[in-house]
């Protein structure tokens, strides 16, 4: 596994609640390097790094410091952050990464508070600002000192990885090379500018996104007893990755970052996997192999034919999500002429599927993309199933 690959796909990928980065936590014995190889990459991304060791800090450094404040005549209380929080924005550029290492160390009250930090990017009354990601490293309970097991909620914020130790040779490599020292010695062929790889990812991201959540949306559709499956109460998997509603829409991000960053299909099926768990996104992968997706942007402009086999549904469900997910979205070019091109396809399916057709007409109705021709014809042959579904356009 590329760790590394791992680390710059996760931290340039367009995360939850306008954030950037997929919060993941690395498991692995202690002493293995987590710590040194996760500070080293940041810095060679150009990211401001602050490591925490959350089991040494109170609730209230993540939970925010109470302060009373006036404002006229009233007196109340606000929740300030600690001083570490505001350096990414005074000796940075908002851009960085939150490092929680020894996260097993951490008693159920602080990991508590961490669920604002890691999912909302919040310390008390302040958030971060959208450039800072997060990141987390753990020991095995049974090797932690005075372990504790992650709580469920705190556990599923995260993606969860296995970290592997280096061969010998390979550690004797990066002893006696040029980066053996510290992580002050990323050479300046080694580090990118963070703000124009930014700028590269969201060119990039609205055709990606959407054929990620075409992927996605018909494979929950398919096996819609996997979008939430939590292990039982007292299973040790409760606090590992596994599928909920949040972790789905964090795996499709991971999905879409790796198209963009053009990861091999180890790490998908690594990075996918680390939110829904092995078994979930195992499924997903024989799923996606099984679709084989074509590009959204390919088949709106008439690159691509399209055509319903009614043996395929699932095919059928990916392709119509991916195109009215890219339709939709606001950085669609040519939306009105696209839109239309969805319409024709609806429109072609209305007499073999029309019932599959009503998610992705709902979806451009409420966008209001539905004057052209082409709409109007498929709106009028689909207007008893839209009105069953509440769809009146």
């Amino acid at each position: 596994m590329d760790t590394r690959k791992i680390l710059h796909v996760s931290m340039f990928t367009p995360g939850l609640n306008g954030r950037w980065g997929l919060p993941l936590l690395w498991w692995g014995k202690p002493g293995v390097g987590k710590s040194r190889v996760i500070e080293t990459v940041a810095t060679a991304l150009g990211l401001m790094c602050h490591t925490l060791v959350a089991s040494i800090r109170e609730p209230a450094d993540f939970g925010g410091l109470p302060i009373p404040v006036e404002r006229g005549r009233r007196r109340f209380m606000e929740y300030a952050p600690p001083g570490w929080a505001s350096d990414f924005e005074i000796d940075g550029d908002g851009r960085g990464v939150v490092f929680v290492d020894e996260l097993t160390t951490t008693a159920p009250a602080t990991q508590a508070a961490l669920l604002r930090m890691v999912l909302d990017g919040a310390l008390g009354d302040y958030y971060f600002p959208r450039g800072v990601r997060f990141v987390a490293a753990a020991n095995p309970v049974a090797d932690a000192a005075g372990g504790w097991d992650l709580t469920p909620p705190l556990a599923n914020r995260f993606g969860h990885l296995n970290w592997e130790s280096p061969e010998p040779a390979d550690w004797c490599d990066w002893l006696i090379g040029a980066n053996g020292a510290s992580t002050d010695d990323v050479g300046d062929d080694e580090r990118i500018s963070s703000e124009t790889e930014e700028a590269r990812v969201m060119a990039a991201w609205p055709t990606a996104f959407a054929k990620a959540k075409g992927v996605v949306a018909g494979f929950v559709k398919a096996r819609p007893d996997l979008l939430h499956r939590m292990p039982d109460a007292g299973s040790s998997g409760r606090g590992k990755a596994w599928p909920s509603h949040r972790t789905w829409e964090m795996a499709t991000r991971a999905l879409a970052g790796c198209d963009v960053h053009g990861a091999d299909d180890i790490i998908v099926d690594e990075l996918v996997a680390s939110f829904v768990g092995p078994g979930a996104g195992s499924e997903l992968t024989t799923f996606r192999t099984k679709v084989k997706l074509p590009d959204p942007e390919a088949v709106l402009d008439g690159k691509v034919k399209f055509k319903h086999e009614p043996a395929r549904l699932d095919r059928t469900v990916a392709v119509l999500s991916s195109c009215s997910a890219l339709v939709t979205s606001g950085k669609c070019e040519r939306q009105n002429e696209r839109s239309e091109k969805l319409w024709e396809i609806i429109g072609g399916m209305v007499g073999d599927a029309a019932d599959l057709t009503v998610p992705a007409a709902r979806a451009l109705v409420r966008k209001r993309l539905h004057q052209g021709g082409e709409a109007k014809k498929s709106l009028i042959a689909l207007q008893p199933i839209l009105e069953a579904a509440g769809v009146r356009p």
